[in-house]
């Protein structure tokens, strides 16, 4: 007695349905490929050289000092931490608050962070690189 065939398929249909199966699973393939390379570039922490602000870090403190606008209803103390990246090309992008105090507070180190134009790029193996760097900005009543 023959085994029964739940499908019938011959040769010529069993290679149709084959070739068809692995033509979607490389669409898919290709496709999970571009998906990926789109993503950003991860910005390094560790570097050769870490970037460097034109005048120097006094000069960063100097112009934080010069231009801290105290929030009007801030009554405290405290430290807003924030990221942002150097890129290659000495710009900088993504500011992001790590660590804030209140809403004003942000904003007024997001607009002391943007005034720092002039960066001299991260490097690795002598080549510029995006870097992720941290800035306080003290928000405190002087003496």
């Amino acid at each position: 007695m023959k085994p029964k065939r739940i499908l019938n398929l011959n040769k010529n249909t069993t290679m149709k349905a084959t070739t068809f199966i692995f033509f979607l699973l490389c669409c898919f393939s290709c496709y999970s490929q571009k998906a990926d390379s789109i993503n950003l570039p991860i910005p390094y922490l560790f570097v050769d050289e870490m970037p460097k602000y034109e005048g120097g870090n006094k000069s960063v403190k100097e112009i934080i000092d010069h231009n801290i606008q105290w929030p009007g209803e801030f009554d405290g103390q405290g430290t807003v931490l924030v990221s942002f990246v150097v890129t290659k090309d000495g710009k900088i992008e993504n500011i992001k608050i790590e660590k804030g105090l209140c809403d004003e507070c942000n904003a007024e180190a997001i607009r002391l962070i943007k005034l720092l134009t002039k960066w001299i790029p991260g490097k690795v193996d002598s080549k510029n690189v995006d870097v992720l760097l941290y800035i306080p900005i003290k928000f405190k009543i002087s003496d």
